[in-house]
């Protein structure tokens, strides 16, 4: 009898932590994609010519950086369990080390692809809001800034 008590305590932690270990592996499986986004040159030309790459080796460089370090802190954020919207603070944080006004606007369009890409391999959503801010500087969520009225010149018109 003392055997079987044993065996349905044995049994019963494992039900229990099964779907610790699911969530776990597809954490680890979540983390190794993000590792493997790791070291890819994102700002290089496209082979159709379609993107020119970036030309300034300094801020290529730059660039790949920020998305590698995003990349990594994402990928460290998921194997320790970080909620959805921490990871969405911590690449939003990422993200505005790059000023998108120092960018030609094809290549902070690439930015804004690397990121979509890196969102979409962590599993999160809800990503649009921080790209749009980012790019456009523009937050959906504040009143519009109204235009200053013109001065009047006193020439008529």
């Amino acid at each position: 009898m003392a055997r079987f008590s044993t065996m349905a305590a044995v049994l019963f932690a494992a039900a229990l932590l099964a779907p610790h270990r699911v969530a776990a592996a597809e954490q680890n499986d979540v983390a190794t994609k993000l590792e493997a986004f790791e070291g890819v040159d994102h700002f290089a030309a496209d082979p159709d010519g379609s993107y020119k790459g970036v030309a300034d080796p300094k801020l290529r460089a730059k660039l790949n950086r920020v998305v590698d370090r995003a990349t990594a802190s994402v990928a460290a954020g998921i194997r320790k369990g970080v909620s959805a919207p921490d990871l969405l603070r911590r690449l939003n944080g990422q993200l505005w080390v790059i000023n998108p006004k120092d960018l030609e606007p094809q290549d902070a369009e690439r930015v804004t692809k690397a990121f979509v890409q890196l969102f979409s391999l962590a599993g999160l959503s809800q990503y649009d809001r921080i790209l749009i801010q980012w790019l456009f500087n523009y937050d959906a969520h504040k009143p519009a800034r109204t235009a200053a009225p013109l001065p009047d010149t006193g020439q008529g018109g």
